[in-house]
Formats: structure tokens, sequence, C-alpha cells
């Protein structure tokens, strides 16, 4: 929590913006818009601790919720939605950008090498359906 920045580009060192780092953490690689190369995308290990004391406090406020009646129920929720939105508006400040290892890089040529074989086999191919 210490070191809330946006990921740096390995590359070149460009910062990402805060929507590229908030989709990327769902994906293993992202392409930076500046040079154009392809950087490993991991998760800050922070961002285990950060859950669990978000998810603490809205277990806190249900449990109070339901203990104290109906008249504190939308505090509850209120309370459990900005745990809820506070962790995914700063999930992507725990986004990092690694470079790729040359093992990863030969693993991932490899995959896109065997994916252009397969992808022109079923083009010259005529698909009849009766």
């Amino acid at each position: 929590m210490k070191n809330l920045n946006l990921p740096d580009c390995p590359y070149c060192r460009s910062e990402a913006g805060y929507l590229d780092s908030f989709f990327a953490k769902n994906k293993e690689s992202h392409k930076c818009a500046c040079c154009g190369r392809v950087s490993r995308v991991g998760i800050n290990s922070g961002i285990f601790g950060f859950f669990i004391v978000t998810q603490i406090i809205s277990i806190i406020a249900f449990i109070f919720s339901v203990i104290m009646g109906g008249r504190y129920c939308l505090f509850g929720i209120g309370v459990i939605t900005l745990c809820s939105l506070m962790f995914y508006g700063l999930s992507p400040y725990m986004v990092r950008f690694s470079r790729w290892r040359s093992r990863d890089t030969e693993k991932q040529n490899d995959e896109i090498k065997t994916n252009e074989n397969y992808s022109g086999s079923d083009g010259e191919k005529e698909i009849y359906s009766n």
C-alpha cells in the first residue's frame, strides 16, 4: 500500500494509463502504447492483504447491520458497496509490468506459429450441411 503508482513499461519507462492497467490486470501480457513492445503482467502481492482488509470491513458492516435491525440495512449495503468500489478502484495501482524472459518469448513464438498453421487449414474446404 505504500507504493501506489500506475505501472511503467519495462522497456521505455512510460507510465500506463489507468484504464490500460485496469484491463491489463486480467490478462497475461500488455502491449505498450508508446513503444509497441509486449510485457508480462503481474500483480503486486500487497493486493491480497488489501482484499482481506476490505472483505473484513464488509463482513463487520454486514454483521452490524443485521444485529441493529432494519434501519441500518442501507448503511450496511452502502459500506459493502464502498469497500468493493474502493478495492476495484485501487486495484490498477497494484499491477506491475515486467520484461518477457527468453524462455517465455520462445514459448509465445511457438504458440503463435502453431496458431498460424491451424488458421489457414480450413479455409480451402467447403462445409456442407444437410
